[in-house]
């Protein structure tokens, strides 16, 4: 299940990659939902990958929406979440099943995602807690990614070399059995972009299933690939997201702290882009622009007026 929009060559590297590897075939389906794009990727998709399922949509319906469409259309025993962004190393689809398949009691299942240049991505987290969010907007996660405190969130203290069970699972790449997507929901459609799969996996949990990080199953990932078109209003989708998701979780009064706390690492973000701006760069001017809109974009948001009820699909 692929949710796309405007990434023609990535898509098509993924798509290549799963052809590779016998997907589509005859114990597995390939399901793309373009989400209105204008870059040529579902002409793409229909001539160059003809048994792909290919579902358009004219808009941009987000994340969430999109995957579920597909995971909605889809008819496999094992469900699995790719970005278009991806690239599946042979026997790694296959591995994640064979894995759910011999542990009925694990939820989900998500494979090492290396990027480009071979380095391992943190691909799991621990759930989102108000810490987090404070160290993140303060870049002290980057700042001491070795750190058990300020690396503990994106597990960065960690090498990423053996299977564990984790909290979240990163959306990027994500497989669980159908009769727990039927049981736990799909994804909630109130996130445009991000946090569905933290709010999936606390659900998860909260059903008294396990979530496991598997090494031993690799993906290719070009992190953010898909989110760079329109990078300013992804970041405020991001941090609206987050308020959505601590609002359900955790109360008004912690989503309007964390909202807070995102001003202030926009500020942050603004104020260094600033003073790079002033030696002329294009670039930074850029940057200043753009976190001059995250910014406007925080401060009007009306934590008290986001939606607080579920919107989670069942799966017939």
């Amino acid at each position: 299940m692929i949710a796309s929009r405007n990434t023609v060559h990535l898509l098509r590297e993924c798509l290549v990659s799963l052809e590779a590897d016998g997907i589509p075939g005859a114990d597995a389906e390939v399901i793309v939902v373009d989400n209105g794009s204008d870059d040529g990727s579902p002409a793409m998709v229909a001539t160059e990958f003809p048994s792909v399922r290919l579902i358009r949509n004219a808009q941009n319906l987000g994340f969430s929406r999109a995957n579920n469409q597909g995971l909605r259309a889809s008819v496999g025993d094992y469900m699995a979440l790719l970005n278009s962004d991806t690239r599946v190393t042979p026997g790694a689809l296959r591995h994640l099943a064979s894995f759910l398949e011999a542990h009925e009691d694990v939820g989900a299942v998500g494979p090492m995602l290396v990027s480009p240049n071979g380095s391992v991505q943190p691909s799991c987290s621990t759930f989102l807690s108000l810490r987090a969010a404070l160290f993140e907007q303060l870049f002290l996660d980057k700042l001491f990614l070795r750190s058990r405190l300020f690396g503990a969130h994106y597990l960065t203290w960690w090498s990423y070399d053996q299977a564990r069970d984790v909290d979240v699972l990163g959306g990027a790449c994500l497989m669980a059995p159908r009769n727990v997507w039927r049981a736990v929901g799909l994804l909630d459609e109130r996130y445009f972009m991000y946090c569905e799969d933290a709010d999936w996996c606390l659900r998860c949990h909260r059903s008294g299933l396990r979530r496991v990080y598997l090494p031993t199953a690799q993906v290719a990932h070009h992190h953010g690939a898909s989110s760079r078109t329109d990078r300013g209003s992804m970041v405020l989708a991001y941090n609206v997201s987050r308020c959505i998701y601590f609002a359900t979780h955790h109360g008004l009064v912690v989503a309007e702290r964390v909202r807070r706390i995102a001003i202030a690492g926009s500020a942050l973000r603004l104020w260094l882009w600033r003073a790079k701006a002033a030696t002329g760069r294009a670039l930074a001017r850029n940057q200043v622009a753009m976190w001059r809109g995250v910014l406007t974009g925080l401060r009007e948001l009306n934590v008290a007026a986001l939606p607080l009820e579920p919107q989670i699909p069942a799966l017939q």
